[in-house]
């Protein structure tokens, strides 16, 4: 037999942190693949702006994308 412990502030506060880990590692794919493909080519062609300064803002968000990874490992939240 289970038995029910009645907390559910314990559920509440579980599911939010499973949503904010999820949303961070969303995040950290997104900095990763998006920022050095669509935002350098959206910042290059659409927006006018110079090549060096699209691809060092390509190449900004990548490596932000792998530090956030990095920490997320670190913290073992994706293993």
């Amino acid at each position: 037999m289970t038995e029910k412990t009645g907390n559910k502030g314990s559920d509440k506060a579980e599911t939010k942190s499973k949503i904010e880990m999820t949303l961070w590692v969303l995040l950290a794919a997104f900095l990763i693949f998006v920022g050095p493909t669509y935002i350098t080519y959206l910042l290059s062609n659409i927006l006018g702006a110079g090549f060096g300064v699209s691809m060092a803002s390509g190449f900004l968000l990548f490596v932000m994308g792998l530090v956030l990874l990095w920490h997320l490992a670190r913290k073992k939240i994706v293993t």
